[in-house]
């Protein structure tokens, strides 16, 4: 996300009307030690979200810029003998944005 963060500081110097940029983390097939694993990775995430948004308010853009996530597949909700998850149906997402209108939940948990 900071290199992401730069390249939407240089977008007047690249005529950029709207940018799209892709980026990923890995580590999330987690069939062992989940909660260990997830702690990491969402530490991770959060640390760095954090300050992408702290860099897009300080740019005075953060009010255009949507953020999501994406996966290939869910987990299972129960854990497996591994004390980890198997791959499962569906999965959570959030989306982080100055202009979004935020704080629902949408579907239910089964």
């Amino acid at each position: 996300l900071y290199q992401v963060a730069r390249l939407i500081k240089s977008r007047t110097d690249r005529s950029a009307e709207r940018d799209f940029f892709f980026v990923q983390i890995d580590g999330f097939d987690t069939h062992k030690e989940v909660v260990e694993t997830l702690e990491i990775l969402f530490k991770d995430m959060n640390d760095s979200i954090e300050k992408f948004v702290v860099e897009l308010k300080a740019q005075k853009i953060f009010e255009s810029v949507v953020l999501m996530t994406e996966s290939d597949f869910g987990r299972t909700l129960g854990p497996n003998s591994n004390k980890g998850s198997n791959h499962g149906w569906g999965g959570n997402h959030f989306v982080v944005g100055g202009s979004i209108n935020g704080g629902k939940i949408f579907s239910e948990f089964l």
